[in-house]
């Protein structure tokens, strides 16, 4: 790897890991798994005896049902990820620029290194807080002996593929749209700015979401596995198009390749965006279709 890329992704690792944003994600995230392994608990403390044997049936639930919760909470976490880090790359360039901190990273790094190695950072940070809300996890398990969670369950029975395919797909999604974000926010040069020009992406994601759910509620054919094969929906839609209890190694290799040819593709066509963006000033009242234009 390029030591000045080294740098910058070490630079932006340490940034967002200070920063009080991730630290109150990262609490949420503790409590989040905290109150997931006790919501019998809470339920029968809130609604009495009846809303406890009711939680304890729920957890009675088939591997299907198991897998669709699972499904939609893995859907769950990558939409709000790429809206919080994506808004959070996004910030973060239009700081640089209109402080003028651009330039001076310029000076020592090229454009596409510090945009590759600002991505890899936040990707790395993303990677170590779900790390340790997994180990925390593991931990309560040990220790509290907690009771069988469905969801849990069916992440624990997956195949090792399966494991391969969600942590690919996770980085490969974020990847995506962390540099359309990154692309696209270079040629802001204000917070209001920023705003107008992210819209698409965000109405992109949002599309991704919820036909993602409406597949998972029955409205399924060829269109969802078209859908699941293109750029910034592959990444989402494929994982409720795809059996996650029989995928084979064929099928994760398919779309591993296949999210892997649009992440490059969609990089190499972002990069030639923020290549000009990042020394771009005083484009009045740009819009997403103003920069098509040019």
């Amino acid at each position: 790897m390029n030591n000045k890329i080294g740098k910058v992704i070490w630079f932006t690792f340490k940034q967002v890991i200070t920063s009080n944003w991730y630290a109150l994600i990262f609490i949420m995230g503790i409590v989040g798994v905290l109150l997931s392994t006790q919501s019998d608990k809470i339920m029968g403390a809130l609604f009495g005896s009846s809303a406890s044997a009711a939680g304890q049936a729920a957890t009675v639930m088939t591997a299907k049902d198991a897998t669709f919760m699972l499904q939609f909470v893995i859907i769950l976490i990558l939409f709000l990820m790429i809206l919080v880090y994506g808004a959070n790359i996004a910030n973060s360039i239009v700081e640089e620029k209109s402080g003028r901190i651009i330039e001076t990273l310029l000076c020592y790094v090229k454009p596409l290194d510090l945009l590759a190695g600002k991505i890899v950072g936040y990707l790395l940070a993303i990677i170590m807080e779900i790390a340790i809300w997994v180990g925390y996890y593991l931990i309560l398990d040990v220790l509290l002996e907690l009771p069988a969670n469905p969801i849990f369950a069916a992440l624990g029975a997956l195949q090792p593929q399966v494991y391969v395919f969600l942590a690919a797909s996770i980085i490969f999604g974020f990847m995506m749209y962390a540099f359309a974000f990154a692309a696209l926010s270079s040629y802001a040069d204000n917070a209001q700015d920023s705003t107008q020009l992210m819209f698409p992406v965000t109405i992109v994601i949002m599309i991704a979401y919820f036909l993602s759910l409406a597949i998972m509620n029955g409205m399924d054919g060829t269109w969802a596995q078209i859908i699941a094969k293109a750029p910034f929906f592959s990444p989402i839609v494929t994982f409720v198009t795809s059996d996650l209890i029989a995928l084979t190694w064929k099928e994760v290799g398919i779309n591993l390749a296949i999210q892997l040819v649009e992440v490059i593709v969609v990089a190499a066509i972002c990069a030639k965006f923020y290549r000009r963006g990042v020394v771009s000033y005083g484009l009045k009242k740009m819009s997403f279709k103003k920069l098509l234009g040019k």
